[in-house]
Formats: C-alpha cells, structure tokens, sequence
C-alpha cells in the first residue's frame, strides 16, 4: 500500500512537470527550454512505460490472489474430507472394539461355566473314589 502511494505522488510529479514543460514549449528557441522539453517527453514516455507495469503487477496481483483464494477453498474442503474419514474411523473403531469386548466376554463366560462343570465333575470324581476306597479297606477287614 505504501508502494503504491509513493508510486502515486512520483507519478503526480512527472505528470504536473510534464505539463509545467508542455506550457513552456512555445519558449524552444532558446537551449535551455529545449533540454527542458525533452527531459519532459523521456519523463512522459518513462511514465507511460511504468504505468504499463503497475497495470501489469496489478494483474498478477489479481491473479495470485485468486489462485490462493481458490488453493483455500481447496484446503477447507480437504480439511472437511480429512475431519468426516477420522470420524468415519473413529465409529469403526468403536464399532470393532465393541465386537471384540462381547466376544472376549461371551469366550470368557464359557470359560468360567465349563471350569464350574469341570470342578463339579472333579468334586464328584473325589467323592466316589472316596467312596470305592473306603469299600475296598471296609472289604479287607
């Protein structure tokens, strides 16, 4: 923005010197007007060639800032895609997670019931060996 007024003023002074040279054409006769009048019209043409670039750099100003405006919108919209994916992975997760909890507890379950039938069947098991050595020392007698 500085840039820009600085470039404006300069641009104000050619201009009001190469209309100040202009007024002061009708003068030529003499040699000091004469390099007056054509330090204005390499002033003028200067000007009008940098006029040329401002208007050009203004262009690709316009230009960069559409494509960073258009690369933003690009970014937003992956951020969007990126944000709905992690959430997507984050129900599946707990989705699976969920899954395996059940089933270590339906596997855990069936551990705990076949133990209890197991240590039943061992506690029966003793007792009937109990039993059949307790008739095999009654016998001996």
């Amino acid at each position: 923005m500085i840039k820009t007024n600085v470039g404006l003023a300069i641009l104000m002074m050619v201009l009001t010197g190469a209309w100040a040279g202009g007024c002061q054409e009708g003068n030529a006769g003499d040699t000091g007007t004469t390099v007056e009048v054509k330090r204005e019209r390499l002033l003028t043409a200067e000007n009008g060639q940098l006029k040329a670039q401002a208007e050009e750099l203004r262009g690709q100003i316009e230009k960069l800032k559409e494509q960073i405006a258009k690369c933003e919108q690009e970014k937003n919209s992956m951020c969007v895609e990126v944000r709905e994916e992690l959430a997507q992975c984050e129900k599946e997760r707990q989705t699976q997670e969920k899954e395996l909890n059940d089933k270590a507890n339906e596997m855990l379950q069936a551990a705990a019931e076949n133990t209890a039938t197991l240590t039943a069947e061992v506690e029966a098991l003793k007792a009937e060996l109990a039993k059949l050595k307790g008739q095999t020392s009654g016998g001996q007698k």
